[in-house]
Protein backbone atom coordinates (compact mmCIF):
# COMPACT_ATOMS: atom_id res chain seq x y z
CA UNK A 1 0.00 0.00 0.00
CA UNK A 2 1.86 3.23 -1.12
CA UNK A 3 1.04 6.46 1.40
CA UNK A 4 -1.09 8.22 -1.13
CA UNK A 5 -3.41 6.01 -0.72
CA UNK A 6 -3.66 6.08 2.93
CA UNK A 7 -6.70 7.87 4.48
CA UNK A 8 -6.19 11.69 5.16
CA UNK A 9 -4.38 12.12 8.58
CA UNK A 10 -3.42 8.40 8.83
CA UNK A 11 0.37 6.64 9.22
CA UNK A 12 0.29 3.09 8.19
CA UNK A 13 1.28 2.24 11.49
CA UNK A 14 -2.04 3.46 12.84
CA UNK A 15 -4.15 2.21 10.46
CA UNK A 16 -3.11 -1.25 11.03
CA UNK A 17 -3.42 -0.65 14.64
CA UNK A 18 -7.01 0.36 13.99
CA UNK A 19 -7.53 -2.36 12.23
CA UNK A 20 -6.13 -4.74 14.67
CA UNK A 21 -7.94 -3.45 17.80
CA UNK A 22 -10.75 -5.45 19.46
CA UNK A 23 -13.84 -3.41 20.18
CA UNK A 24 -16.44 -5.12 22.05
CA UNK A 25 -19.40 -4.74 18.96
CA UNK A 26 -19.38 -2.77 16.35
CA UNK A 27 -21.92 -0.64 15.77
CA UNK A 28 -22.79 2.30 13.54
CA UNK A 29 -23.33 4.46 16.77
CA UNK A 30 -19.15 3.50 17.71
CA UNK A 31 -18.58 3.78 14.45
CA UNK A 32 -14.80 4.71 13.56
CA UNK A 33 -14.51 6.32 10.34
CA UNK A 34 -16.93 7.40 7.36
CA UNK A 35 -17.09 5.80 4.12
CA UNK A 36 -17.58 8.75 1.27
CA UNK A 37 -20.56 7.50 -0.70
CA UNK A 38 -22.23 9.03 -4.41
CA UNK A 39 -25.25 8.26 -5.73
CA UNK A 40 -25.36 9.04 -9.29
CA UNK A 41 -29.06 9.34 -10.97
CA UNK A 42 -30.42 12.10 -13.16
CA UNK A 43 -28.11 13.92 -9.88
CA UNK A 44 -25.84 12.87 -7.63
CA UNK A 45 -25.39 13.00 -4.10
CA UNK A 46 -22.81 12.76 -1.73
CA UNK A 47 -22.73 11.22 1.70
CA UNK A 48 -21.11 9.57 4.59
CA UNK A 49 -21.65 6.08 5.99
CA UNK A 50 -20.21 5.06 9.20
CA UNK A 51 -18.04 2.08 9.52
CA UNK A 52 -14.99 0.41 10.85
CA UNK A 53 -11.96 -0.49 9.44
CA UNK A 54 -11.23 -4.65 9.69
CA UNK A 55 -8.24 -4.98 7.39
CA UNK A 56 -5.66 -3.42 5.09
CA UNK A 57 -5.56 -5.39 2.29
CA UNK A 58 -1.94 -6.05 0.62
CA UNK A 59 -3.39 -4.34 -2.63
CA UNK A 60 -4.53 -1.27 -0.48
CA UNK A 61 -7.97 -1.51 -0.56
CA UNK A 62 -9.29 -1.67 2.88
CA UNK A 63 -11.70 -3.89 4.58
CA UNK A 64 -14.66 -2.49 6.09
CA UNK A 65 -17.62 -3.15 8.67
CA UNK A 66 -20.54 -0.52 6.30
CA UNK A 67 -23.69 0.28 8.61
CA UNK A 68 -26.72 1.87 6.65
CA UNK A 69 -28.33 1.59 3.51
CA UNK A 70 -27.61 4.61 1.06
CA UNK A 71 -28.44 8.05 3.20
CA UNK A 72 -31.50 6.65 4.61
CA UNK A 73 -32.16 7.33 8.08
CA UNK A 74 -33.55 4.17 10.03
CA UNK A 75 -31.28 1.60 8.60
CA UNK A 76 -28.32 2.27 11.10
CA UNK A 77 -29.32 -2.00 11.69
CA UNK A 78 -27.41 -3.46 8.31
CA UNK A 79 -24.46 -4.01 7.87
CA UNK A 80 -22.66 -5.13 5.01
CA UNK A 81 -18.40 -5.98 4.53
CA UNK A 82 -17.36 -3.95 1.83
CA UNK A 83 -13.72 -3.68 0.07
CA UNK A 84 -13.22 -0.02 -0.94
CA UNK A 85 -10.08 2.13 -1.90
CA UNK A 86 -8.33 3.68 1.19
CA UNK A 87 -9.48 7.20 -0.08
CA UNK A 88 -12.33 6.54 0.15
CA UNK A 89 -12.46 6.29 4.37
CA UNK A 90 -11.93 9.48 6.55
CA UNK A 91 -11.97 9.85 10.25
CA UNK A 92 -15.22 10.50 11.79
CA UNK A 93 -14.75 13.35 13.53
CA UNK A 94 -15.42 14.03 17.21
CA UNK A 95 -18.30 14.82 18.92
CA UNK A 96 -19.06 18.82 19.33
CA UNK A 97 -18.46 19.40 22.91
CA UNK A 98 -22.15 21.19 24.35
Amino acid sequence: MTDECLPSGITRSQLVEIAESPLPEHTAVNATHLLVCTHVCRWSKTYMMPCHILKAMPDGRLKLLVFGERNWKGREHISRVRYVEAWRVKIKPAPAAE
